[in-house]
């Protein structure tokens, strides 16, 4: 059984599912706001300007938001509050546009210089091998390779085989 996503963010881990889970029915402010602890309302602001596509819109109903857009918006919601000290992002590339791609891996990267150890998920593994320190391939849960990322692209077959990367 899964715990509570409130279980979660006690234990300061950031995790955002690829299944965009937002409020639909309230606007991107409102979805932000509750996410927010009240102690935390300053940092709500921050996290607009951190993704200025949803500042430009936070009045905007999320449920009438673009796929890639409510994923951007769950990251946001997720970021709320003090920074964790393992942040998660599952698939936050999938069903979204070019823009916010690069909004969200920025988001990874920040992570990564912040010396912040996170795990990213990511099926676009050219683009999340740019961004992190090491890597693991899994097939059918279990790693089947790890290395650094430069290793890694080293290892044509490993590469072709698993990364789907030529």
């Amino acid at each position: 059984m899964n715990p509570a996503p409130h279980e979660i963010r006690r234990k300061d881990v950031l995790w955002v599912t690829e299944d965009r889970l937002v409020f639909s029915n309230l606007t991107a402010e409102d979805n932000v706001a509750l996410a927010a602890n009240v102690e935390e309302m300053k940092i709500h602001s921050d996290v607009f300007d951190r993704f200025p596509r949803l500042d430009k819109h936070r009045d905007q109903i999320a449920g009438t938001k673009s796929d890639g857009e409510q994923q951007m918006l769950a990251i946001a919601q997720a970021m709320v509050g003090p920074t964790p000290d393992h942040p998660r992002l599952d698939e936050p590339s999938e069903g979204s546009t070019p823009q916010i791609v690069d909004d969200a891996m920025e988001t990874a990267h920040e992570f990564n210089e912040d010396g912040i150890t996170d795990l990213l998920v990511e099926q676009n593994a050219e683009m999340a091998l740019e961004i992190k320190d090491y890597a693991y391939v899994l097939e059918r849960g279990r790693i089947v390779h790890e290395a650094p990322p430069a290793e890694l692209l080293a290892e044509r077959e490993t590469v072709e085989s698993y990364l789907g990367v030529h």
